[in-house]
């Protein structure tokens, strides 16, 4: 039996070089066991030492008396204690490190996310987003600014971002996904859940750019030019590239005004985030070459020129510029599809005209020391060849790892990648859009070297493990077993789970299903299930499965099931509250007469029962949604593969709240509900069907508590 170093409340860390990763760890360790360890100056059970070593690298070495770290910088240190963090365990109430000793270092120098700004109130949580960010030993933050921070030079940014996000989130018919349909091409993405569709003050922007440089994670302010401008154009139409466009979304490269606007917004900018990098966007380009300033110039011209009055302007300031990469994409690379900086002319079904020019031949009058973005991956196993032949750095953006293909042969060319996220970043919103799961699980493969496609289900499971501590770090509260609790209500039904041969990332879920052995699932349907309880907890515990899948889409997607129409809700891309997706609800009532309601949202809380956890080789276009980029009457199969796809991309979401247990063709969740009136006592539990699909249901299999 090897040796073990026990943690208590009493354990102290030393870094003489700094507090930072020390502090880090303290509070870490803290939101997952609730021990008070804390940070000291003076001799230590863990400790940490400088030595030259490779940037981001450590060694730890752990004994039964205690733990040393061992770094060249304040990164090697912090992911040094984040290793020490991920293998202390609890057992008993014991909490504890096996000896080791081992050294890693970083498989890839940029490991990021791109992340959407907090709203107001919501800057605290962003915080402790970086704080999972960190332990996940991610190293870069892009952060999608726009209007949204404090402009002292342009107010009147500020107030067109606030108007257009009220009147795309309150008064738009079908919200901000039907402006983008009500235009002769399909407009850029407006991304109005930045800040909450507010404006965070410079010093609160500030606040947050602080707190993950403290973490060590380079901040990359994401200062959108060309497209995606709806900030500039609706402040200042005359720089729009189409002035009668009702959401101008392009400015006109040709118009000098726009860079005056631009270089003064972008100063306020950096002002706050003190950059090393800037990412300018530039995806999504719709629209060029159509005003009088830039008729008769080719896109290639266009786009050439616009990039390099940006370059020299942040050169000047010894900033280097990142970018999305596709419209500098020849197109030939994809066959005869729309993709990269082809050309494209359309006609929409009321016979207006779009026309794109092509812009791939730009990339050769640009300078080759641009950082690309490149999200085409996901289409080609190609994407990335016109910028490594031109010896030009390149990252893929919009990377969901578990779904990525080819990696070992591609990542090898490429410097890193980031997870795309065009949600709120809050637990909630990640959690529901699967990104979270998205984020464990490329961390891991950008961490170490030896990820490749067949290490899925290994990769899978471990970051379903991984998610436990991120609940920990969201929740700030200790983790509890939960095997050992009692059983309140067990399904008598016709769909057996047999709970004894179940198979499950959380050993808890797995321990407390053999516990209880074969069960049958009671569908939720007609009648109300009544169940008598008569208990205090502190916990229900929740078995249950859905019947039969619902369709999959992200929060910021229209609903898109078949014959849904719900009145005031079509439409509607946000919520995930609605009766489509709530099959069931159990109301909890306690005997002074309180009822407290327990929603059991599919993707969330629960899912289907016949989920399939393999995923399959994508081999067509036909998952390709951007509605401008593919032909996809012109289809063609890829060469090799560049992705993989998944029968249900719930199951990336549901894994964060509810612990997936599996027994051969047969899955079922286990989701705990923390109750609210721990202090009351629970008379009874009625199940209720709020669904009118007569083929769905909720299966409930057992409830327990504690």
């Amino acid at each position: 039996m090897s040796e073990k170093f026990i943690i208590t409340s009493d354990v102290r860390v030393t870094a003489p070089f700094g507090t930072a990763a020390a502090q880090q760890f303290c509070k870490l360790v803290h939101r997952k066991f609730g021990l008070m360890v804390e940070y000291t100056e003076e001799a230590a059970e863990i400790q940490i030492k400088r030595e030259i070593m490779p940037p981001e690298a450590f060694r730890l070495l752990i004994s039964k008396t205690g733990a040393e770290i061992t770094a060249g910088d304040m990164q090697g240190e912090m992911y040094g204690l984040v290793a020490l963090f991920q293998r202390m365990k609890e057992e008993d109430g014991t909490v504890f490190a096996e000896a080791t000793d081992c050294s890693e270092a970083p498989y890839k120098e940029i490991r990021g996310v791109h992340l959407m700004p907090p709203a107001p109130c919501e800057i605290e949580e962003f915080k402790t987003l970086l704080d999972v960010l960190s332990m996940l030993r991610l190293n870069t933050v892009i952060i999608e600014v726009g209007g949204s921070m404090e402009l002292t030079r342009h107010p009147r940014v500020n107030e067109a971002w606030q108007m257009f996000c009220r009147i795309l989130q309150e008064e738009f018919p079908g919200g901000p996904q039907n402006m983008q349909w009500a235009y002769k091409y399909w407009k850029d993405s407006p991304h109005t859940l930045n800040a909450g569709g507010r404006i965070l003050t410079k010093a609160q922007m500030r606040e947050i750019v602080e707190y993950a440089k403290k973490l060590g994670m380079n901040v990359i302010p994401e200062i959108q030019a060309l497209s995606h401008v709806y900030y500039l154009t609706l402040a200042y139409r005359d720089i729009a590239e189409d002035p009668l466009d009702v959401f101008p979304d392009t400015y006109c490269p040709s118009n000098e005004k726009s860079y005056e606007i631009y270089f003064d917004v972008a100063e306020e900018i950096i002002e706050v985030f003190e950059p090393r990098m800037v990412s300018i966007g530039h995806d999504e380009v719709r629209s060029m070459g159509e005003c009088e300033k830039c008729r008769g110039k080719s896109g290639h011209e266009l786009l050439a020129y616009e990039i390099n009055r940006l370059y020299t302007f942040y050169k000047e300031k010894n900033i280097r510029i990142c970018m999305w990469a596709e419209k500098l994409m020849e197109p030939t690379k994809f066959g005869s599809r729309k993709l990269g900086g082809a050309s494209i002319e359309r006609e929409d079904e009321f016979g207006r005209k779009w026309h794109m020019p092509a812009t791939y031949k730009a990339i050769d009058k640009i300078p080759q020391d641009i950082l690309m973005i490149d999200w085409l991956h996901m289409m080609t196993p190609k994407s990335q060849e016109d910028f490594v032949a031109r010896n030009m750095d390149v990252i893929y953006g919009n990377v969901h790892g578990p779904l990525f293909g080819g990696w070992p042969e591609r990542i090898r060319q490429a410097k890193g990648a980031i997870v795309s996220t065009w949600c709120p970043p809050t637990e909630k919103a990640l959690a529901r859009d699967g990104l979270l799961l998205d984020i464990v699980y490329t961390a891991e493969m950008l961490w170490h070297s030896g990820y490749d496609d067949s290490k899925y289900d290994v990769f899978l499971q471990n970051a379903f493990r991984t998610l436990e501590d991120v609940r920990c770090i969201f929740g700030q509260r200790r983790a509890t077993a939960f095997g050992d609790a009692s059983l309140l209500y067990r399904g008598d039904g016709e769909d057996i789970f047999d709970g004894t041969g179940a198979v499950s990332a959380s050993g808890e879920a797995e321990k407390l299903l053999h516990r209880f052995g074969r069960m049958g699932g009671v569908p939720i349907k007609g009648e109300h299930l009544h169940i008598v309880a008569d208990k205090e907890a502190k916990e229900l515990i929740f078995v249950s499965a859905y019947r039969k899948p619902e369709a999959y889409y992200p929060s910021y997607n229209w609903m898109v099931v078949p014959g849904y129409a719900d009145g005031q809700y079509e439409g509607c891309y946000e919520s995930v509250t609605l009766p489509r997706w709530n099959g069931a609800s159990f109301a909890v009532i306690y005997t002074d007469g309180t009822i407290e309601m327990v929603n059991m949202t599919y993707g969330v809380c629960t899912a289907d029962l016949h989920m399939n956890w393999t995923r399959k080789a994508e081999t067509s276009s036909a998952n390709v949604s951007e509605i401008d980029m593919v032909d996809k009457a012109d289809a063609k199969k890829r060469d090799g593969f560049a992705a993989y796809s998944v029968d249900d991309r719930w199951q990336y979401a549901v894994a964060y709240k509810a612990s997936p247990a599996k027994n051969g063709e047969e899955t079922v969740y286990v989701y705990r509900w923390e109750n609210p009136h721990p202090e009351k006592r629970i008379k009874e539990i009625y199940g209720m069907n709020t669904t009118r699909d007569k083929e769905q249901a909720l299966l409930l299999y057992a409830i327990a508590y504690m």
